[in-house]
């Protein structure tokens, strides 16, 4: 019973231990620049999915396209269809 409890007690300790590592790291994330207020895209394109990092910002669309854009300069720099199979 002793070692169930030691067990449960160093078990929830690391719980906590990892919760305050990760909350103390969310601050050190990089400050992203802002997004353009438009994004141009070919006509009658449906957004799917966005995903951004530091320097490039990503568009997944309807037709299963990616668009690549510079973050800095809001130009699109590749253009990726992707095939099903």
């Amino acid at each position: 019973m002793a070692v169930l409890t030691v067990t449960l007690i160093i078990g929830f300790l690391t719980i906590v231990g990892m919760f305050v590592y990760r909350f103390n790291s969310i601050g050190d994330s990089p400050v992203l620049s802002p997004l353009p207020d438009e994004i141009s895209l070919p006509h009658g394109t449906e957004i799917d999915a966005f995903t951004q990092a530091e320097d490039w910002y990503l568009i997944l669309t309807s037709e299963n396209e990616l668009f690549i854009y510079d973050r800095q300069t809001n130009e699109l720099t590749q253009k990726i269809k992707i095939q099903n199979n």
